[in-house]
């Protein structure tokens, strides 16, 4: 992943966050008039449905964008370092919305008529925390290929990258070895120059 790639990214780190959000209008602000007639009677009752459609398509989409780089990420050979850094930020950034997602799933599942919409959240934020996985296994890879570790050292963050609050500790740990391992080979690289 580079700068230009990340942008395919982008859309789908903030998912958690567009997800909340869209929590938040219906049970805040859809019992103000003005937003009661939008979603009730300027659209003839299917305000809420367009609300639902909207917000799915979104995540298509953004899923979509990311699953081309995650294979842009296995076909072209990305900085390992690069990637590593831009996906622990953004699951840092990703903290907050699922641990709010997380509360709100289960104030929501204990009411009978909100459940349905608690296993939605769930199956989204199952999703995200997946195809940021899937990201975070393809820096560790490219990582492998641009001689930072060897697989044998980095299978346990292979495994943790698909574990709900792991795969954040797995992601900072290895970016943390990769900035060591960068610096080392870098040095290295400088030595070699001026002995040449």
């Amino acid at each position: 992943m580079n700068k230009k790639t990340i942008w395919l990214v982008l859309p789908f780190a903030i998912v958690p966050i567009v997800e909340l959000m869209f929590l938040l209008f219906l049970f805040r602000f859809s019992t103000l008039p003005f937003f009661d007639w939008l979603l009730m009677e300027a659209t003839k009752g299917k305000g809420l449905f367009i609300l639902i459609f909207l917000l799915f398509a979104y995540i298509f989409i953004a899923f979509c964008l990311c699953l081309v780089a995650v294979i842009l990420g296995f076909i072209k050979k990305y900085d390992a370092y690069i990637s590593a850094k831009i996906i622990m930020i953004i699951k840092i950034v990703q903290v907050p919305a699922h641990v709010i997602s997380f509360l709100l799933g289960a104030i929501l599942f204990i009411m009978v008529w909100t459940f349905v919409i608690a296993i939605l959240m769930a199956l989204i934020n199952s999703v995200v925390i997946l195809m940021m996985g899937l990201l975070s296994i393809v820096a560790i890879k490219n990582s492998v290929n641009q001689g930072y570790t060897k697989y044998k050292y980095v299978i346990w963050a292979i495994c943790l990258q698909l574990v709900l609050c792991a795969d954040v500790v797995a992601t900072i740990i290895f970016y943390i070895y990769l900035r060591k391992k960068k610096k080392q080979l870098d040095s290295q690289k400088q030595e070699q120059a001026i002995s040449k």
